[in-house]
C-alpha cells in the first residue's frame, strides 16, 4: 500500500468514538445543527445493557455505557475526561526487546523508530558475545480477568521479551499466548494475580458511521496514556498485512471492513484502543497513511467486530484460521457489465480464474473465458459474477472479503448467488481454511522467531516486489503479455524511495491469495529488458553503491524513466521470519522423511540462483534449511531457519537459514544426502554438521532426537 506506516513495534493506536445515545446540542445551535446533532446521536444503538467482558459480548449486543451522554459543549468536555479517567487503566504500554538485526529487518519502511541497542554490548569491537537487543514501545488493552491482553501482531513478532505497563505504573512480564499475522492482532498475558485487571468493552462496529466522533488512548512515541480526539474519517478500507506491508515480497491478504479515523495517531499507538464516545471498544490501531513519522489525519484500525472473532480463538488454539473461497477476481465495473451483455448498472464481483482444489472449484465456480478490450487494454471477462453471498448483497470485491471477514467460518456452508451468462443461478460451497493458516505460530510458543540472516552486501535499490503475472498485468489493464517487476513495496529512505518510486496499493486474489497491484512496474535497467524479479535483482547486483541507473517504469500505464542512485545495502533488510506450524497439527518434517533418528528440519537444494541470492559462490552445494520445528534437536542446537522471501523459477522460496554442506565429515550436497546421513543414525546418536551461516563455516553438534510417531 502506497505510504502506509505500519507502526510495527511503536504501536499505533486509532481510536474510533461513536455516539452512542449521545447527543451534542451546541450552545445558540441553528436548526440545522440541532438536526444534525439529533442525527449524530442515533448512530450506535442506546447503550444500556449491563457491563460484559469481551469473550460474552457478540456483534448484536447492546454495549454498557461507561460515561453519561453529552448534551452540550461543557457536558461533551465532562464526557471526554470522564471517558479517560475510565478508560486509561485498561489500557497498557508494551515494551518489547529483540535481535537488533530482527527487529531492523522486521520494520525497514518505518522511519525513526526508536530503537536502542543495548549499551552494555561492545561497540566496534567486532562481533560481541550476543547479538545486541534492539527496543521498541507499542500498547496494548485488558481483554479479561485472567490476564490476557490484547495488542497488533506486529508490535510482539519476534519480540525476546516482553513487559507490561500498567496506568498505576506496576510493570509484569508477560508471554505470547496466540498471534494471527493476517489480521495483525495478537495476545499476550501476565501473571492475572498481580494486578488489579479492568477489562475493555466492545462496541458493534458494524454500526459505526463517518463522521462519529473518535477517542484515541494509547503510548504515541513512548508518551503513556495520551488520548487524541477526532471523528470517523471514512469506512471499509482494506489494509495489507504486515508481511505485505513490509516489503516480505511474495503474496500476501489484505485485512477488509477497516475504519479510518483522523484522531491523530502516531507510533507507538499500535494495539491500542479505538473508542466510541461511551468508552467501548471499535477498534485496535494498527498502521496510518503518512510521509513522514507523524500523524498526517489518516489513521486505519481493525474493526471490533473481526477483534471479537479472532481473539477468543488465540486464546483458545494460539491460531486462527480464515476462511477461503478459493478464486482470483475483481469488482465488475461498468465497461466489462457491457463487455459482458449484462446491464451496465450490475454490480459485483468477477471471477476471473478458480483456484485449483479449493471450494469454489469443487462448487463449480467458473472463471473468465474471453477477453474484452477496455480503454485500449485487454482484460478477462465472460466468468461468474458473485452478486450476493449468505443473502447479502455483494457490490464489489471488498463486499465478498468483508463478509469473510465478518461472518465466514471455516467449514460453513455458504450460498452464493451468481450471474452465469446473464441468468442468475445458486452455487452452494462449504469454506476452507487460507493455506496460509497452516503457517500461524503455535499458541504454546513463547520462543523468539529466529532471527532474519543479514542480506548480501552491495548495491542496494530498497523495493519489495513480484514476477508480473498475465493476470496481474491484466487486472491493471495492461497487456496480458505485459512483464516485468511489480513493485509491492518500498522501503523508506531507500533509494527507491528518494527517486519517487511507487508501491502497490489494491489487493488482487491470485490463486487463492491476496498480493497487492498497482504499482511501478520496472521493465528495463539502464535499457536492458527485466521481465522478472530475478532479472531485476541480477541487474542491481552487477553495480556498485552510488552508481546511478535508469529504471523504465510503467506507471499507470504509461511508460516513464526514472533516476536512481543505488545505496549501500546496511546488513539485515531481510523479510520477517516464516512462522511455525500449530502445535496441534503435525509437525513439518524434512523431505523423504523416514522412520528412525530426526533432526527436525525441512528444507531444499541450493541451486546456483539460490546461491547467488544469499550471497554465495555460484557453485556452493547443501541442504538449505527452510524451517526448523519447533523443540526439535535441530531448534534446541539454534538451527537457523529461512528468512527472506525469494522467487525462484516462479515460485516463491523461503532463503537465507543455515546451509548444512556435511555431516561428521561426509559430504552434503543435496537434501537427499542429508535424509540419508541422518537415517544411518539412531535415535540418541550425536553427529557433527558442518554448516555456512552469513556466509561464515561453523560446526553445529546435535544429538538426534526419535521422529515423532505422527510424522509422515
Amino acid at each position: 500500500m502506497r505510504n502506509v506506516r505500519m507502526l510495527t513495534l511503536t504501536a499505533l493506536l486509532v481510536v474510533a468514538l461513536g455516539l452512542s445515545a449521545c447527543t451534542v446540542t451546541l450552545p445558540s445551535a441553528s436548526a440545522g445543527l440541532s438536526t444534525l446533532n439529533q442525527q449524530l446521536g442515533n448512530l450506535l444503538p442506546r447503550a444500556n445493557a449491563p457491563a460484559q467482558s469481551p469473550a460474552q459480548t457478540t456483534a448484536t449486543t447492546t454495549v454498557p455505557q461507561l460515561v453519561p451522554p453529552a448534551t452540550n459543549i461543557s457536558d461533551l468536555q465532562t464526557a471526554l475526561e470522564q471517558l479517560y479517567i475510565a478508560v486509561n487503566p485498561s489500557v497498557v504500554n508494551i515494551q518489547v526487546t529483540m535481535p537488533a538485526g530482527a527487529g531492523q529487518a522486521e520494520i525497514p519502511n518505518i522511519p525513526g523508530l526508536p530503537f536502542q541497542l543495548d549499551p552494555n554490548l561492545p561497540d566496534g569491537q567486532g562481533a560481541p558475545q550476543q547479538m545486541p537487543q534492539a527496543r521498541a514501545l507499542g500498547s496494548g488493552f485488558v481483554w479479561d480477568q485472567q490476564g490476557h491482553i490484547v495488542t497488533n501482531n506486529h508490535v510482539v513478532d519476534g519480540a525476546e521479551n516482553i513487559t507490561v505497563t500498567f496506568a498505576d505504573g506496576l510493570t509484569l512480564s508477560a508471554e505470547v499466548v496466540g498471534r494471527d499475522p493476517e489480521s495483525d492482532l495478537a495476545v499476550i498475558k501476565v501473571d492475572p494475580s498481580k494486578a488489579e485487571l479492568r477489562p475493555i468493552t466492545l462496541a458493534d462496529s458494524t454500526m459505526v458511521q463517518v463522521g462519529q466522533f473518535a477517542v484515541a488512548i494509547g503510548n504515541p512515541f513512548g508518551l503513556e496514556g495520551s488520548m487524541s480526539f477526532g471523528i470517523v474519517s471514512a469506512l471499509g478500507r482494506s489494509l495489507p498485512t504486515n508481511s505485505s506491508a513490509l516489503g516480505q515480497g511474495g503474496p500476501s491478504y489484505t485485512i477488509p471492513d477497516i475504519i479510518q479515523t483522523d484522531a491523530p495517531v502516531n507510533p507507538g499507538n499500535s494495539g491500542g484502543v479505538l473508542l466510541d464516545l461511551l468508552g467501548n471498544l471499535i477498534g485496535v490501531p494498527t498502521a496510518i497513511e503518512s510521509p513522514v513519522r507523524g500523524s498526517s489525519g489518516v489513521g486505519y484500525a481493525v474493526p471490533s467486530i473481526i477483534v471479537q472473532k479472532v481473539v477468543p480463538e488465540l486464546i483458545g488454539s494460539g491460531v486462527f484460521e480464515h476462511p477461503y473461497i478459493g478464486l482470483s477476481g475483481g469488482t465488475l465495473t461498468t465497461e466489462m457489465a457491457k463487455a459482458m451483455n449484462l446491464p451496465e448498472a450490475t454490480r459485483g464481483t468477477l471471477v476471473s480464474a478458480v483456484s485449483k482444489g479449493s471450494p469454489a472449484e469443487k462448487a463449480g465456480l467458473q472463471g473468465s473465458t474471453k477477453e474484452a478490450e477496455i480503454d485500449g487494454e485487454k482484460v478477462k471477462v465472460g466468468g461468474d459474477v458473485i452478486i450476493a453471498i449468505a443473502g447479502q448483497p455483494v457490490k464489489d470485491f471488498e463486499d465478498l472479503t468483508t463478509y469473510l471477514a465478518r461472518s465466514g467460518k471455516v467449514g460453513q456452508q455458504v450460498e452464493l448467488t451468481v450471474l452465469r451468462d446473464g441468468q442468475e443461478t445458486t452455487v452452494t460451497l462449504t469454506l476452507a481454511a487460507r493455506p496460509a493458516a497452516q503457517q500461524t505460530e503455535s499458541a504454546s510458543s513463547n520462543q523468539p522467531e529466529t532471527p532474519p540472516q543479514t542480506a548480501r552486501s552491495g548495491a542496494w535499490l530498497g523495493v519489495a516486489g513480484i514476477s508480473l503475472t498475465p493476470e496481474m498485468a491484466q487486472a491493471m489493464n495492461l497487456a496480458g503479455d505485459q512483464t516485468g517487476a511489480l513493485v509491492e513495496d518500498v522501503m523508506t529512505g531507500s533509494p527507491a524511495g528518494d527517486a519517487g518510486l511507487q508501491g502497490s496499493d489494491k489487493p488482487f486474489e491470485a490463486n487463492g491469495e491476496q498480493i497487492m497491484i498497482g504499482g511501478d512496474v520496472i521493465t528495463a535497467v539502464d535499457g536492458k529488458a527485466v521481465t522478472t524479479m530475478q532479472d531485476l535483482s541480477a541487474a542491481v547486483k552487477a553495480q556498485k553503491p552510488g552508481d546511478e541507473v535508469e529504471l523504465t517504469v510503467l506507471r499507470d500505464g504509461k511508460k516513464i524513466a526514472v533516476a536512481v542512485t543505488l545505496g549501500e545495502r546496511k546488513g539485515a533488510q531481510a523479510a520477517p521470519t516464516m512462522p511455525m506450524a500449530p502445535a496441534e497439527k503435525a509437525p513439518k518434517q524434512p523431505k523423504a522423511a523416514v522412520s528412525g533418528a530426526w533432526l527436525g528440519i525441512s528444507g531444499l537444494n541450493i541451486t546456483p540462483e539460490i546461491a547467488d541470492a544469499m550471497g554465495l559462490n555460484s557453485d556452493q552445494t547443501g541442504a538449505l534449511v527452510e524451517e526448523v520445528v519447533n523443540g526439535s534437536p535441530a531448534d534446541k542446537v539454534g538451527l537457523q531457519a529461512s528468512s527472506k522471501a525469494f522467487d525462484l523459477n516462479g515460485e516463491q522460496v523461503m532463503i537465507g537459514g543455515d546451509v548444512i554442506t556435511a555431516v561428521d565429515g561426509n559430504a552434503v550436497v543435496k537434501m537427499e544426502d542429508l535424509s540419508a546421513a541422518v537415517k544411518a543414525q539412531k535415535p540418541g546418536d550425536t553427529v557433527e554438521l558442518t554448516v555456512l551461516r552469513n556466509g561464515k563455516e561453523i560446526t553445529v553438534v546435535v544429538t538426534l532426537g526419535e521422529r515423532p510417531a505422527q510424522s509422515n
